[in-house]
């Protein structure tokens, strides 16, 4: 199954065969796609680049040619994200230490938990990532304890987030000023 967009709902293509084209690392892909969907009469290639973990998928919808590229990611989207982003040792301007570790846990001045960044979120201002509380299993709070993070030059910004009514507030001013030392 490809599915090309999980937030807006996008349309499924359940992939059934796979041929060989003629030329290295293309293949014709035999897909069932829903009737109601524009890309029924789309032709799908799936490109396999020979030195990466990159793939291309492309399809026309409407009168429009898509090409969405994929990269392998390990372990997990979300761990990844988090690797690029936020995992690592800083320090504040009071010399104080904070830990993001790769699995998920920050390690703050007088304060533990587990997080999660949030990847798919609406209804946020614009330019804002989220960091969310979780408890062991993973699971939030209601209303969630959200911090937004930004990354502004080599400093790490992070607000503390108002979500205790029906939006969601960002603070002007960051409550942390961070500086990556490993």
């Amino acid at each position: 199954m490809v599915i090309c967009n999980f937030h807006e709902g996008g349309t499924e293509f359940k992939v059934t065969g796979i041929k060989q084209t003629t030329k290295k690392g293309v293949y014709d892909l035999i897909v069932q796609v829903p009737d109601y969907a524009s890309e029924k009469k789309s032709k799908f290639t799936f490109i396999k680049k020979d030195s990466s973990d990159e793939i291309q998928w492309t399809y026309e919808s409407g009168h429009q040619k898509i090409i969405n590229s994929f990269i392998r990611v390990e372990p997990s989207v979300s761990v990844f994200v988090n690797r690029l982003l936020l995992a690592g040792e800083y320090i504040d301007g009071k010399g104080r230490k904070f830990l993001f570790t790769e699995s998920g846990k920050a390690m703050w001045p007088g304060k533990n938990f587990g997080y999660e960044i949030i990847l798919d979120y609406v209804g946020s201002p614009a330019s804002c990532d989220f960091l969310m509380e979780v408890d062991e299993r993973g699971r939030y709070s209601n209303p969630a304890v959200l911090y937004r993070f930004l990354w502004e030059g080599n400093k790490l910004l992070i607000y503390q987030v108002d979500n205790s009514g029906h939006s969601t507030i960002c603070k002007q001013k960051p409550d942390y000023t961070l500086r990556r030392i490993k």
